[in-house]
Order: C-alpha cells, then structure tokens, then sequence
C-alpha cells in the first residue's frame, strides 16, 4: 500500500480504521459500555481496577498459571523487540528491501503461521504442549540469534 499511494495516506487510513475500531469496540462491545451501578452514575475505574485484581488474587496462587504468564509474557516482549521492531529494520538495512517488500515478508510470515496453527494444534492434542513449548522456545530462540548473521535475505 506504502508503495501504491505513500506513507502519508497509509499511515492515515491505518490510523482511521484504528480509530473506528476503537469506535465501534466502545458501542458494541458489552464491557467497554458505558454502564451503571445501582443506578447512581458510572463505576470508577478504580473501582474496576481493585475488582480485576481481586479476581486475579486467586489465580496468582496457581503456579502453573504463573508459568504459563512468564513464559507468554517473555515470547511477546521478544516478539516486539526483535520481530517488530529490529527484523525490519534489518531487512532494510542489511538486505535493501522496500517497505512494500518488508510488508510481504511479514504477509508470508502471517500466512506460514496460520497454515502452521492447525499441524501444531494437532501435535499439541497428540503429544502435549509441555513435549512441544520447550522445543519451539528454543527453535524460535535459534532462529532469531542466527538472523544477524544471514549473508542475503533467501538465506534468512
């Protein structure tokens, strides 16, 4: 898209369909309309925010959840850093791709993890996630120590 019309109007429509997202999220979405209690005007946020964590108290008891957070958590702080924000850059620096190729190789990337979502499920049922986590933690973890060091993008 970048390529067809610019940046600017790209990052603008991107921004309105955010925008009208967010709009129509707010109207439709039970949770995030506006409501009342007992009929006296809207809840506090704070009053939510003690009411969210007063029931996470209880799951922060079990430790498999705890684990299964940690490791959540870390995959997406390693998700953002090195694949939204240093692959890109990589892909344009080290290997000159245009943006519009860049938004193709993360298309492709996209498609190979929808096309893979289902195998993986299935190997999941089959096995149990706790023989497969560990192996694609450490498959994802190889993968993104190795990138740096690609010659040219079909090796990557």
């Amino acid at each position: 898209l970048i390529g067809a019309v610019g940046l600017s109007p790209t990052l603008f429509a991107v921004g309105g369909l955010f925008f009208a997202n967010a709009a129509v999220t707010r109207l439709l979405t039970a949770e995030t309309r506006p409501h009342t209690v007992g009929g006296a005007g809207a809840a506090s946020t704070l009053g939510a925010v003690r009411q969210t964590l007063s029931q996470w108290g209880p799951l922060w008891q079990l430790g498999d959840l705890r684990a299964a957070l940690a490791v959540n958590g870390a995959y997406w702080v390693a998700c953002a850093g090195a694949n939204m924000t240093l692959v890109p850059l990589m892909l344009a620096g080290q290997f000159g791709l245009s943006p519009a190729e860049i938004g193709t190789t993360f298309a492709l990337q996209a498609a190979v993890s929808v096309a893979c979502a289902g195998p993986a499920a299935w190997l999941a049922d089959r096995f149990g996630p706790h023989r497969l986590l560990a192996p694609g933690l450490v498959c994802m973890a190889v993968s993104a120590a190795v990138l740096p060091m690609a010659p040219d993008m079909y090796w990557a």
